[in-house]
């Protein structure tokens, strides 16, 4: 999963300062990589080590928010190829 956050990062068009990413699984929100608080920072980031298929189907979505857009997200689908 790290390498999706770090394309997201990598990416001129969205311009991401520290992105944090989530989900809704079974209607429940699911934090896969948060930045903050710390807590929370330190509770998710083993999740980084894993591959996204292992949180989410093809087809799911995930959400992103970060500092650079301020009340805003983006909500972002993924198909695995």
């Amino acid at each position: 999963m790290g390498g999706v956050l770090e394309e997201l990062m990598n990416d001129t068009k969205l311009q991401l300062i520290k992105p944090s990413l989530n989900c809704t699984i079974e209607e429940k929100n699911f934090f896969l990589y948060m930045q903050n608080p710390p807590q929370l920072e330190r509770e998710t980031r083993p999740n980084l080590e894993k591959p996204l298929s292992e949180f989410i189907k093809n087809g799911d979505f995930i959400n992103i928010t970060d500092p650079g857009l301020p009340g805003i997200g983006i909500q972002m689908q993924i198909n695995f190829e």
